[in-house]
C-alpha cells in the first residue's frame, strides 16, 4: 500500500479534498492510504509517506520537505485544489507514485 499525505496550512481544505479522494480510491480499487495534515505536522510523516502533496499555499515548503528526505513531493495545481477536483488530484498522485 502506498501512503500519500496531502498538506495545507491547517488541513481544513485538504481534509475535504481527501474525503473525496478516498471515495475515488475505493471506486478505482487503488491500494493507496491517504491523509490530510497541516504542513507543520506532515514533517513527522516523511519517513512513512511515499508521496507528499502540497497545497498551493504551502508550495514554498517543497524544498524543505525534499531536504528532509521526503521520497517524492509534488505541488497540487491551484485550479485543481481550489475547485476540489479530487479526481484530477488523485491522477496527479498516481502519476507521481509511478515515476
Amino acid at each position: 500500500m502506498k501512503k500519500v499525505v496531502v498538506c495545507c496550512t491547517m488541513s481544513v481544505t485538504s481534509s475535504l479534498l481527501v474525503i473525496k479522494m478516498r471515495e475515488i480510491i475505493e471506486q478505482r480499487g487503488l491500494d493507496i492510504d491517504i491523509e490530510a495534515l497541516p504542513a507543520s505536522d506532515a514533517v513527522n510523516e516523511i519517513s512513512n509517506a511515499d508521496l507528499i502533496m502540497l497545497a498551493p499555499m504551502v508550495s514554498d515548503a517543497k524544498e524543505a520537505f525534499e531536504g528532509a528526505g521526503a521520497k517524492k513531493v509534488v505541488v497540487i495545481t491551484s485550479d485543481n485544489y481550489l475547485n476540489y477536483r479530487a479526481s484530477d488530484v488523485l491522477d496527479q498522485a498516481v502519476l507521481a507514485l509511478d515515476e
